[in-house]
């Protein structure tokens, strides 16, 4: 299971830098924006980037195996 985290959060922080930089190089940043408001995620870059913090703090408080 914590490997599976892992690479999941590896896949999602790859495609969250991915659909940055695509806004970036045709100069639509702005266009991300609003990430989260009203408590709500909103658009694909939200929720990728909130699925990526969350895949990566999972195998952080997973306990080590003995």
């Amino acid at each position: 299971m914590k490997k599976i985290s892992i690479m999941l959060a590896i896949i999602l922080w790859i495609i969250t830098a991915a659909i940055f930089i695509e806004r970036f190089t045709e100069r639509r940043l702005l266009t991300l924006i609003p990430i989260i408001a009203h408590n709500q995620i909103h658009g694909v870059f939200g929720w990728v980037l909130v699925l990526s913090i969350i895949f990566t703090i999972i195998p952080i408080m997973m306990p080590q195996k003995k």
